[in-house]
């Protein structure tokens, strides 16, 4: 079995996969609703509806995840292992990546991951870092639509994973140097442990080595839907689900309502007549329009008469069954009241559980990203590695240089994300009040208030004590900031404290003198009575108040 057979069977295994994605993806672009009966047939005549719940629902749980605080934490258990370098490195090459994709009009990695986790249910990118013709260091982090993935796993990992794109002949020309009749075709990237091939049609038009020693493809999946847990026939189907996958079934029956209800209310405003007349089918009505016009008077024989033809009034049925589907919605999506839409003030403990109504569909897929992003970061971190040497890093004109060696070391890192908002954290604030009693304080940072680093917010408390307990401190801090905005002052206050402005600056203040011991003078001084005897030997005295000798 050659490569392209076998991606091809792998795709077909995967349809009822691409199946739900693509039915997902509709339902969030609003395509319009077309009414079918049992069978599958349009049914006719009615007023279609389409409403908007499935996009106002994806809109604000991506606008929500977009916001989320991003935290890097790089931990070693060597104290002497530097981690600036590393957390400073990995910046660099997101930031670079990024440039790449926006000059080629793509979106931005962050957002791509954050889309694809809530529609398609995972996310997968190709992470390959190389030298470009003119020997600048390139990362090229590429995002795969999951729409257009496949790929084999094995014990260890991926055994092979490719992406299908649809081409023009323009585009192939230009990067392949190939011409292929028709005005597009389908070109598969097929990546293995030790080389690429690349596939136009049914041809293999290039096949490269590398030396990365695994395939350079990462793909995260949700961890909601139970697909690789309940196996059985199309569980592909059902692994990792996208965020409509509570409601999926619910969307159509809310667009089939609302269709009947604007059906009913059309016949109601210009409904159907019965024209009852003495030849039968062969008499000829009035015009519908000139017979119901306001005003209209209609002449008609004397067995002749014009009735409207009665529709069943539904309304109160619909009226419950619209109260059904809307609560089964926002049991499985996000209601009005989590999306912040109420007009009335909220408690503080309503703020909260609207918020983690939030977290749960959310937390999921911020994990996916999370881990997504943690696993390309140590995939560029080994490449860079195993080329040796240094590169530079970063944006045009910003670059920075790092060594593989600065990068080469035990340690860990973890990409985190934090959902905030300044209505929830005030809410949390007064929660943290009352439980301030009960609990330690980095305790109420990092559960009731959610802070993303706990222990560098403790940190800045404690040195912002620092000006409380220490006088000193609090009188270089003023002098520095007053070096700014008025250095005048800042010389006088530097002298008053005893220093000079250069001192406090350089961070080097000047020691106090100290006085030799010989010229020690005590604060108060000894009494001393000439008849009282010795004192410095222990011998206690007492003290005798001289008086004048009287006259004889």
């Amino acid at each position: 079995m050659d490569t392209l057979e076998m991606v091809m069977d792998r795709e077909k295994e995967l349809r009822p996969l691409y199946d739900r994605m693509e039915a997902d993806a509709r339902l969030i672009y609003l395509d319009p609703y077309v009414p079918r009966d049992k069978l599958g047939r349009e049914i006719a005549g009615l007023v279609k509806v389409t409403l908007n719940k499935p996009a106002v629902f994806a809109a604000n749980i991506i606008a929500l995840l977009n916001n989320a605080v991003e935290q890097v934490v790089v931990e070693s258990k060597r104290r002497s292992f530097d981690v600036v370098p590393v957390e400073e490195f990995h910046q660099a090459i997101w930031w670079q990546a990024n440039e790449l994709l926006t000059r080629r009009g793509l979106a931005t990695l962050d957002s791509f991951a954050v889309v694809q986790a809530c529609v398609r249910g995972r996310v997968a990118g190709l992470c390959v870092c190389h030298y470009d013709a003119e020997g600048r260091f390139v990362p090229d982090i590429v995002p795969w639509d999951s729409l257009y993935v496949s790929y084999e796993t094995r014990r260890d990992g991926l055994d092979w994973a490719s992406y299908r794109m649809i081409k023009s002949q323009s585009l192939i020309e230009e990067e392949f140097g190939i011409k292929i009749e028709g005005r597009e075709a389908e070109v598969r990237d097929v990546w293995f442990d030790d080389h690429s091939e690349i596939w136009i049609g049914k041809d293999k038009v290039e096949e490269q080595p590398h030396n990365f020693k695994q395939v350079p493809v990462v793909i995260e999946t949700v961890p909601l839907g139970y697909g690789n847990i309940l196996l059985g026939k199309d569980a592909i189907r059902h692994e990792g689900e996208s965020i409509l996958f509570l409601i999926r079934s619910i969307i159509p029956e809310l667009n089939r309502l609302a269709t009947i209800m604007q059906t009913i209310n059309m016949h109601a405003a210009k409904g159907a007549y019965v024209f009852h007349n003495e030849t039968g089918k062969t008499g000829m009505p009035p015009d519908y329009d000139e017979f119901t016009a306001p005003g209209a008077t209609t002449s008609i024989g004397l067995n002749e008469k014009l009735d409207p033809l009665l529709v069943q009034d539904i309304q109160r049925s619909a009226l419950q069954l619209y109260q059904m589907l809307d609560k089964a919605l926002a049991e499985g999506s996000l209601s009005s009241f989590d999306l912040g839409s109420f007009t009335f003030e909220m408690s503080g403990l309503a703020l909260i559980q609207a918020q983690q109504s939030k977290s749960q569909i959310s937390l999921p897929r911020l994990g996916t990203k999370a881990a997504w992003k943690n696993r390309i970061a140590r995939m560029f971190t080994e490449q860079v590695t195993t080329m040796g040497g240094s590169v530079d890093v970063g944006v045009e004109g910003h670059e920075q240089n790092f060594t593989a060696e600065s990068l080469k070391g035990e340690y860990t890192t973890t990409y985190k994300y934090f959902l905030k908002s300044p209505e929830t954290d005030m809410a949390r604030a007064s929660q943290a009040q009352i439980l301030e009693k009960y609990y330690d304080r980095r305790t109420i940072l990092e559960k009731v208030l959610e802070e993303p680093d706990p222990d560098e917010i403790l940190k800045q408390k404690y040195a912002d004590l620092a000006e409380e307990l220490f006088p000193s401190v609090l009188k270089d801090r003023v002098i520095r900031a007053l070096a700014e905005l008025n250095p005048w002052e800042a010389k006088l206050a530097a002298m008053d404290a005893g220093q000079t402005l250069e001192q406090i600056l350089s961070g080097v203040p000047q020691e106090m003198p100290e006085l030799p011991s010989n010229k020690i003078r005590p604060a108060l001084p000894m009494p001393r009575n000439p008849t009282s005897g010795d004192i410095s030997q222990g011998k206690k005295a007492a003290i005798v108040k001289a008086t004048p000798e009287k006259e004889v």
